[in-house]
Protein backbone atom coordinates (compact mmCIF):
# COMPACT_ATOMS: atom_id res chain seq x y z
CA UNK A 1 0.00 0.00 0.00
CA UNK A 2 2.73 2.49 0.71
CA UNK A 3 4.20 1.37 -2.36
CA UNK A 4 1.66 2.17 -4.66
CA UNK A 5 0.97 5.29 -3.16
CA UNK A 6 4.73 6.44 -2.70
CA UNK A 7 4.40 5.25 -6.79
CA UNK A 8 1.12 7.84 -7.26
CA UNK A 9 3.46 10.75 -5.45
CA UNK A 10 6.46 10.04 -7.85
CA UNK A 11 3.96 10.13 -10.73
CA UNK A 12 2.09 12.88 -9.72
CA UNK A 13 5.85 15.45 -8.97
CA UNK A 14 7.19 13.75 -12.55
CA UNK A 15 3.65 15.28 -14.31
CA UNK A 16 4.40 18.39 -12.88
CA UNK A 17 8.27 18.62 -13.59
CA UNK A 18 6.96 18.16 -17.50
CA UNK A 19 4.21 20.16 -17.63
CA UNK A 20 6.82 22.83 -16.11
CA UNK A 21 9.60 22.41 -18.56
CA UNK A 22 6.75 22.02 -21.38
CA UNK A 23 6.09 25.40 -20.80
CA UNK A 24 8.82 26.93 -20.16
CA UNK A 25 9.96 26.02 -23.77
CA UNK A 26 7.29 27.52 -25.10
CA UNK A 27 7.96 30.29 -23.27
CA UNK A 28 11.95 30.53 -24.51
CA UNK A 29 10.49 29.95 -28.20
CA UNK A 30 7.63 32.41 -27.74
CA UNK A 31 10.80 35.12 -26.90
CA UNK A 32 12.27 34.67 -30.53
CA UNK A 33 9.47 35.82 -32.27
CA UNK A 34 7.95 39.67 -32.80
CA UNK A 35 4.50 40.70 -31.71
CA UNK A 36 2.32 43.68 -32.91
CA UNK A 37 -0.53 45.95 -32.55
CA UNK A 38 -2.02 49.14 -33.75
CA UNK A 39 -0.18 52.09 -32.35
CA UNK A 40 -3.70 53.77 -30.17
CA UNK A 41 -2.66 56.82 -30.80
CA UNK A 42 -3.55 56.62 -34.60
CA UNK A 43 -4.09 60.02 -35.92
CA UNK A 44 -2.88 59.50 -39.64
CA UNK A 45 -5.44 59.82 -42.06
CA UNK A 46 -5.61 56.29 -43.97
CA UNK A 47 -2.11 55.82 -42.68
CA UNK A 48 -0.76 52.68 -41.38
CA UNK A 49 0.15 52.69 -37.65
CA UNK A 50 2.34 49.71 -35.55
CA UNK A 51 3.82 48.95 -32.04
CA UNK A 52 6.34 45.96 -32.54
CA UNK A 53 7.87 44.52 -29.74
CA UNK A 54 10.62 42.39 -29.93
CA UNK A 55 13.10 40.55 -27.69
CA UNK A 56 16.98 39.84 -28.11
CA UNK A 57 19.55 37.49 -25.76
CA UNK A 58 22.13 40.12 -23.85
CA UNK A 59 23.85 37.41 -22.15
CA UNK A 60 22.46 36.25 -19.33
CA UNK A 61 19.40 38.90 -19.52
CA UNK A 62 17.04 40.36 -22.43
CA UNK A 63 16.58 43.78 -24.44
CA UNK A 64 12.97 44.38 -25.60
CA UNK A 65 12.71 46.72 -28.13
CA UNK A 66 9.37 48.73 -28.16
CA UNK A 67 9.52 50.35 -32.01
CA UNK A 68 6.24 52.54 -33.24
CA UNK A 69 6.01 52.72 -37.06
CA UNK A 70 3.62 55.19 -38.91
CA UNK A 71 3.29 54.45 -42.81
CA UNK A 72 6.31 51.84 -42.60
CA UNK A 73 8.22 54.18 -40.88
CA UNK A 74 10.02 54.16 -37.70
CA UNK A 75 9.35 57.19 -35.53
CA UNK A 76 10.22 56.11 -31.70
CA UNK A 77 11.66 53.48 -30.16
CA UNK A 78 12.09 52.07 -26.48
CA UNK A 79 14.77 49.62 -25.16
CA UNK A 80 15.10 48.14 -21.72
CA UNK A 81 16.24 45.49 -20.17
CA UNK A 82 14.69 43.00 -18.78
CA UNK A 83 15.31 39.51 -16.92
CA UNK A 84 13.17 36.07 -17.50
CA UNK A 85 10.92 35.46 -14.78
CA UNK A 86 10.33 31.37 -15.13
CA UNK A 87 7.44 30.92 -13.11
CA UNK A 88 4.17 31.77 -14.32
CA UNK A 89 4.79 30.56 -17.89
CA UNK A 90 7.29 32.60 -18.10
CA UNK A 91 7.77 36.59 -18.81
CA UNK A 92 10.17 39.01 -18.67
CA UNK A 93 10.52 42.04 -16.20
CA UNK A 94 12.20 44.96 -16.57
CA UNK A 95 15.19 45.89 -14.50
CA UNK A 96 14.76 48.61 -12.31
CA UNK A 97 11.31 49.63 -13.98
CA UNK A 98 7.77 48.66 -13.68
CA UNK A 99 7.41 46.55 -17.64
CA UNK A 100 6.36 43.47 -18.03
CA UNK A 101 6.19 41.18 -20.99
CA UNK A 102 4.04 38.28 -20.34
CA UNK A 103 3.95 35.36 -22.94
CA UNK A 104 0.81 33.35 -24.21
CA UNK A 105 2.13 30.95 -26.71
CA UNK A 106 -1.05 28.83 -27.04
CA UNK A 107 -2.98 32.01 -27.70
CA UNK A 108 0.04 33.17 -30.28
CA UNK A 109 -0.03 36.74 -27.86
CA UNK A 110 2.15 38.75 -25.72
CA UNK A 111 0.65 41.33 -22.84
CA UNK A 112 2.85 44.36 -22.09
CA UNK A 113 2.03 45.48 -18.70
CA UNK A 114 3.56 49.48 -16.98
CA UNK A 115 1.99 52.05 -15.07
CA UNK A 116 1.09 55.04 -17.20
CA UNK A 117 1.84 58.89 -16.54
CA UNK A 118 -1.18 58.64 -13.67
CA UNK A 119 0.14 55.36 -11.94
CA UNK A 120 -2.56 53.10 -13.03
CA UNK A 121 -1.50 49.93 -14.82
CA UNK A 122 -2.42 49.14 -18.36
CA UNK A 123 -1.93 45.73 -20.04
CA UNK A 124 -1.66 45.62 -23.49
CA UNK A 125 -2.56 42.87 -26.21
CA UNK A 126 0.29 42.05 -29.26
CA UNK A 127 -0.29 39.47 -31.42
CA UNK A 128 2.17 37.12 -32.65
CA UNK A 129 4.08 37.85 -36.29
Amino acid sequence: MENQSLIQTLKAIWATICIFCSQHTQSTAAMKKAYLKQWPGDTASDGHTLVAISVIPYGSIFKVHQLYYLQGELQRQKTWLATYGWHSNGHLIEIGGDRHCIFNPAGKELYFEYFDANVDKVTETYKEL
